[in-house]
């Protein structure tokens, strides 16, 4: 299957969501061939998958205009993924 992926939990950590501290799995992803890009989400068992978040380390940046060449560079992004009522 060329979309399956191992995951296993790296850590248990508190993940800060609007104000309120968050008691999250951190999941990590064992992706062969892919060692300077991570793919981690957070999962809390009262409020399910609470974030994600995706490192880039080394990677070229370019532009359209020159595609072929660049810069290399770190990307991260992440994604709040649950509403919780206050």
């Amino acid at each position: 299957m060329p979309w399956y992926r191992e995951r296993y939990v790296d850590n248990i950590v508190n993940v800060i969501f609007n104000g309120q501290s968050i008691n999250c799995y951190e999941i990590k992803v064992d992706w062969p061939g892919f060692n300077n890009i991570e793919f981690n989400d957070f999962i809390s068992l009262s409020h399910g998958l609470v974030r994600r978040e995706i490192l880039a380390d080394s990677i070229m940046i370019t532009d359209p205009v020159n595609p072929d060449s660049g810069s290399y560079g770190r990307v991260s992004t992440y994604s709040n993924l649950v509403r919780i009522n206050q």
